[in-house]
């Protein structure tokens, strides 16, 4: 198993989750942990203050109601539950690992290594179910199905609205449009291509 990295800004500083000695008990606090942890890059190269910054958790939450209204209402192709799995647990690897702004690791392979040892972690304890949340995980990884695309697409989505809604309050130095151009590839949904190009529209 890789070593765990503590790559992580806390909104508490010196924050850390007791340990309990009952099992399930401390699984759920460390699951907690997501709710103290903040999107890193916002703080690190955008000037977001800690105050405002959304944790994992916020963002899990956002991604994960607007991917499951929009498949319930325009793709009801998908497997709606899947995507609703799949985007609630989807940053739960950050628990352990932190969260890891790309440009800060650019070796993905190491980077997932680290990612799903932190993620079994939380999750293999739990038998069958815990297998079954962290082959959802990877599916997404991979990208291959149709619900792990467009839950990428979402996840990636999810980040340009934020960046917006902060342009938009001046909290910070954040240029969504850079958002845009580095998700361009996968942004694939009708709807969601329009409202990029109405985010676009916007910055004029």
């Amino acid at each position: 198993m890789s070593e765990i990295k503590k790559i992580k800004y806390e909104r508490l500083e010196g924050y850390e989750v007791k340990r309990d000695d009952n099992e399930v008990l401390d699984i759920f606090a460390s699951i907690f942990t997501l709710k103290n942890i903040i999107r890193t890059g916002w703080v690190k190269y955008h000037g977001i203050k800690k105050e405002v910054a959304e944790s994992v958790a916020d963002h899990s939450f956002s991604t994960t109601v607007l991917a499951y209204l929009f498949a319930k209402k325009w793709r009801q192709d998908l497997d709606a539950d899947k995507v609703l799995k799949m985007t609630l647990f989807h940053e739960f690897a950050e628990v352990y690992a932190g969260d890891i702004p790309m440009r800060d690791f650019p070796d993905l392979d190491e980077k997932r290594k680290l990612e799903r040892d932190s993620f079994e972690q939380v999750f293999l304890k739990f038998g069958n179910l815990g297998n079954e949340i962290f082959n959802l995980w990877e599916e997404m990884e991979d990208e291959k199905t149709p619900e792990a695309k467009f839950v990428v697409q979402f996840d990636k989505f999810e980040a340009v609205l934020q960046a917006y809604l902060y342009k938009k309050e001046g909290a910070g130095m954040v240029d969504y449009l850079s958002f845009i151009e580095l998700s361009e590839g996968k942004f694939f949904d009708k709807e969601i291509l329009d409202l990029i190009k109405r985010l676009k529209q916007k910055s004029g």
